[in-house]
């Protein structure tokens, strides 16, 4: 169980470190709300980084990832190399909210076949709030597209384009 929890605790520290990218690279009109929801979605990526984190403690393990490990060892998807634009943010956010909701979600499922269920409780907690903040960016996406008058698909392909043209 512990491999599975230290594999869940890089994908959390990726995580984090990338929601707290976004943050910090929001730029325009939309700046202090994004600002805000991207630090609101860093600070539940850094609660569940302390949990996983306690849990392997408490199964007499010690956390084998420092920063720089945890980033190489992530299942996320990488964030692209360079600034784009709020959207391109925005859609790297859900897509790796996304990818760690569903990560969370089998290591959850393995703990209960283990029995262990201290970190079934932890994992999946982990994944439903992942998945929560994932709707929530959904959700502000489709706000968006009933003000620009453009699709979510077509606002995350867009994004994600801006991000392979680096």
């Amino acid at each position: 169980m512990a491999k599975v929890l230290a594999q869940q605790l890089a994908d959390a520290i990726d995580l984090q470190i990338q929601l707290t990218h976004a943050q910090w690279n929001i730029r325009g009109p939309q700046f202090l709300a994004l600002h805000l929801f991207f630090d609101q979605l860093a600070s539940v990526a850094g609660e569940t980084v302390g949990e996983i984190a306690r849990r392997l403690g408490e199964l007499g393990e010690r956390s084998p990832h420092v920063l720089q490990v945890a980033v190489t060892q992530s299942r996320l998807p990488v964030y692209p190399s360079r600034d784009g634009s709020d959207e391109l943010h925005i859609a790297v956010a859900a897509r790796v909210l996304e990818s760690f909701s569903a990560s969370a979600g089998e290591a959850a499922r393995k703990a209960f076949d283990l029995q262990d269920f201290g970190s079934t409780g932890i994992l999946a907690r982990a994944g439903q709030t992942t998945d929560k903040l994932h709707g929530m960016i959904l959700l502000y996406l489709k706000r968006r597209q009933q003000a620009t008058g453009m699709n979510d698909s077509a606002q995350i392909g867009i994004a994600e384009e801006e991000g392979k043209a680096a």
